[in-house]
């Protein structure tokens, strides 16, 4: 058994283990699954999901945008370019904070494009 290395790039916000610290993150986010599912009539476009990745079995938890068509997983020895901040739509924003508020984290401060180390 050995391990694989790999990094993710995404829109998104931290979400604090000490936001949900009953759960662990896998736990966590099926239970973030079940929130996206009941926003689905607000955010229907916007491609509203949720990535845990970090260091081996210390994983951390994003809420983040899914942009259809885009792999967020970076393999090692590629890259990937994103859009300046300036041109993320707004609704982006918007949706993240909704879905902090709906799975009850309040504010987790501001989306931004981050990249997320992962060894598994």
């Amino acid at each position: 058994m050995g391990h694989s290395y790999g990094a993710y790039f995404v829109y998104g916000v931290h979400v604090p283990a000490d936001r949900f610290p009953d759960q662990s993150t896998t736990d966590e986010a099926g239970r973030l699954d079940d929130v996206i599912r009941e926003l689905g009539h607000l955010t229907n476009s916007f491609g509203l999901s949720h990535l845990s990745a970090g260091d081996y079995d210390r994983d951390m938890l994003f809420l983040c945008i899914n942009i259809p068509g885009v792999d967020s997983e970076v393999s090692l020895g590629s890259f990937l370019r994103a859009m300046p901040t300036a041109a993320v739509p707004k609704v982006w924003d918007d949706a993240l904070k909704l879905l902090s508020r709906a799975a009850g984290y309040g504010d987790l401060g501001d989306p931004a494009w981050t990249v997320v180390p992962d060894c598994s």
